[in-house]
């Protein structure tokens, strides 16, 4: 089949169970709440469409890797979206650390709700990123949901080394290029290495091939990092 015809039906599925995902918090007392997770999940408030959602690359990828070994891709959705909210967690809370007014057109979520408010959802995000790990359950044995999680957590610990570089460095003038790309590896490259990392956990053939795929994302994740920062005029935090 075509990659775009994955794409195809992949993308919306991937939406749908984030949606799935994030209602979690969709109760009455909580629906002011639940409305700032879907602002920033870019499904209501001004400007809400496809523009401002994303790509979703993460969790494509999650699912293309499935595919490409022949396993249900279905079957790993929770795992793609579990992925793609601790990218949207670590967005919210960057926005407050990057003192960020605006997210990809937007006003971010701190700065319409107020800094605590902003904490929470991050955090409510990243929770229910791992129940969405959980959820694996439904289809593969509790082995596999750990490795899927422990896979998972080690990449948001990266997440976390790579961001502490990241607000070290904007004080120095003496960085190297191998400073550089350390930085990346905590930050874009992990999460693109995870989403081919945690397919080891389900996939029918476990071979070298699927280990050059992981180390593939890795080094795109270096590339995808460094386009952005080269492409922005002057600017060093993204």
């Amino acid at each position: 089949m075509p990659l775009n015809k994955y794409t195809e039906s992949m993308l919306p599925a991937i939406e749908s169970e984030l949606q799935h995902q994030v209602a979690r918090l969709d109760e009455p007392r909580m629906r002011p709440y639940y409305e700032m997770l879907t602002y920033h999940m870019g499904w209501t408030g001004e400007g809400a469409g496809p523009e401002v959602t994303g790509k979703r690359i993460r969790p494509l990828v999650v699912l293309l890797v499935t595919a490409s070994y022949k396993s249900e891709w279905l079957h790993a959705l929770s795992a793609a979206a579990a992925i793609e909210l601790v990218h949207n967690f670590s967005l919210v809370h960057d926005d407050i650390q990057d003192n960020s007014d605006k997210r990809r057109g937007r006003t971010t979520v701190w700065k319409k709700w107020d800094m605590p408010q902003a904490i929470n959802v991050g955090d409510a995000l990243f929770v229910i990123s791992n129940q969405a790990i959980m959820d694996l359950e439904k289809n593969y044995p509790a082995d596999i949901v750990v490795r899927t999680a422990r896979v998972i957590h080690y990449a948001c610990l990266d997440l976390t080394r790579g961001q502490y570089l990241d607000m070290a460095y904007e004080s120095r003038n003496d960085l190297s290029i191998e400073d550089y790309w350390k930085m990346i590896e905590g930050k874009t490259a992990s999460l693109l290495s995870a989403c081919t990392q945690v397919v080891r956990s389900w996939a029918v053939r476990m071979n070298q091939q699927l280990i050059n795929i992981a180390s593939l994302a890795g080094n795109s994740g270096w590339r995808f990092r460094f386009k952005m920062t080269s492409s922005a005029s002057g600017a060093t935090k993204h």
